[in-house]
């Protein structure tokens, strides 16, 4: 998940501060560099802006799908090598 400190992390959306982790939504790094949405990968928003914001369907979506994929590996990947593997495999298509 996104890393926030109140009061220095910046929404993605408007460049204001945020203050309160209940005013958060934030998504982890899951977007490749070729991906127009890249930007918004590891990033914070003021929910406010976040509600408002004309691509939050979009990047919403596109979360659901990183998740479904994840959340499918196997349970028998032991080692980081056949994790990435199947990551390779798994996500081929996800940009």
């Amino acid at each position: 998940m996104v890393l926030f400190c109140p009061g220095k992390t910046e929404c993605s959306i408007c460049g204001k501060t945020i203050d309160d982790v209940h005013d958060l939504v934030g998504f982890p790094a899951f977007i490749g560099p070729n991906h127009p949405l890249h930007e918004y990968s590891d990033s914070a928003f003021h929910k406010n802006c976040f509600e408002q914001w004309t691509q939050k369907d979009e990047l919403q979506s596109l979360y659901e799908r990183y998740r479904q994929i994840w959340d499918s590996r196997p349970d028998g990947l032991k080692s980081l090598e056949e994790i990435n593997e199947w990551g390779k495999e798994a996500f081929k298509d996800f940009d």
